[in-house]
């Protein structure tokens, strides 16, 4: 079922991501309905869809034996996955919208991604289903590396050719984003963009 849900959201991604680039509406509604959505499911269900084990029966196993350090390790393997690829998730989310807090995000989700990748490509010669997380790692892992090398001007030059002072607004903006005139004059940019 959670496997079902992840490709649905996947593809409904796609949708939005090519509505979104050809500034077709409903494109930022799909973005960002697929992809919080993905996000809360590897942050929630993480454990069941990335490593085929019962969550509650983690749960359950802490709560008996408490925290040590064996518990506590097993959590944080079963756990941490779905943590990484869900902050990796919101970072990408957050980059295509150029919204604040995408680099950081997408910093922290291509680390937590890599780590999991290079323990899992360790021990994908015991483990056959490993080789399912590694394709997500590499498939969320290159979006989130290549969104993060991509500048901020250069997304927002292809989205808005035909709009340089909303470029520049948000790009002035992102520098100061405590900057009330800023603000508000990216914010008269974007209702010049929708007339």
């Amino acid at each position: 079922m959670m496997k079902k849900a992840e490709i649905i959201l996947i593809g409904v991604f796609i949708i939005g991501l090519i509505l979104y680039t050809f500034k077709l509406s409903g494109g930022s509604f799909l973005l960002i309905m697929s992809l919080g959505s993905l996000s809360v499911i590897y942050f929630l269900f993480g454990a069941i869809l990335f490593k085929n084990t019962n969550v509650t029966g983690t749960l359950d196993k802490l709560s008996k034996n408490g925290l040590n350090k064996g518990n506590v390790k097993i959590a944080l393997k079963k756990f941490g996955i779905g943590y990484a690829f869900s902050v990796a998730v919101i970072g990408i989310l957050f980059k295509l919208l150029s919204w604040l807090g995408a680099d950081i995000m997408l910093m922290i989700g291509t680390i937590g991604i890599c780590i999991v990748a290079v323990i899992l490509v360790s021990k994908q010669r015991k483990d056959k289903r490993s080789s399912n997380i590694v394709k997500r790692a590499i498939l969320f892992g290159g979006l989130c590396l290549f969104l993060l090398l991509l500048p901020t001007k250069t997304w927002l030059n292809f989205r808005y050719p035909d709009n340089p002072d909303y470029v520049q607004a948000v790009l002035e903006y992102q520098e100061d984003p405590t900057n009330k005139e800023l603000k508000d004059k990216v914010e008269e940019e974007r209702h010049k963009l929708k007339q």
